[in-house]
């Protein structure tokens, strides 16, 4: 696969030209980015048909480690370093017309991650026709305070049953 790098500036000219050189410093090879952030962030939304698509928090610190768990055939990453955050799009790999297997592979290396980098766990897309009723919020911490917050206020669970982390 290949690598890329795209930067957003913000602020006075004087200011983002600055960054920008800074960035650039010893670099030989740059262009600017089709479509630059747009294109970013339109990439990270695009729905993937019978593949799976996760979003995994990580410290910052834990942000190259969680790349190198997560990147393969078929998977390609987005990462924002400032909030240490992977955008994962894992494509299905099957080997017959139900063969699941490889999403068993994929929710298994992200639950690893959660126990060895800390990391929290959201499945944004899951495979039409999976197998198993999975948890999209992996590994949420503070789950207890969270149901308290919901036995408090929806005690009638009314409010969306069962769609956050938890199945609250």
């Amino acid at each position: 696969g290949s690598l890329g790098l795209v930067a957003e500036f913000a602020g006075e000219a004087p200011a983002t030209e600055a960054d920008a050189d800074w960035l650039l410093r010893g670099r030989t090879a740059w262009a600017p980015a089709e479509g630059g952030m747009d294109a970013v962030r339109d990439l990270q939304g695009l729905p993937l048909p019978g593949g799976l698509r996760a979003r995994v928090h990580v410290l910052p610190a834990g942000l190259a480690e969680a790349w190198r768990c997560l990147e393969g055939p078929g998977v390609e990453l987005l990462a924002y370093p400032e909030p240490a955050v992977l955008h994962a799009r894992f494509a299905p790999r099957p080997n017959g017309a139900d063969d699941f297997a490889w999403l068993g592979e994929v929710l298994t290396r992200l639950d690893g991650m959660r126990h060895s980098l800390d990391a929290q766990v959201v499945i944004e897309e899951m495979p039409a026709g999976a197998p198993g009723d999975h948890d999209v919020f992996r590994g949420t911490p503070n789950l207890g305070l969270m149901r308290a917050i919901k036995d408090r206020f929806d005690p009638s669970r009314i409010l969306n049953p069962g769609r956050f982390a938890g199945r609250i």
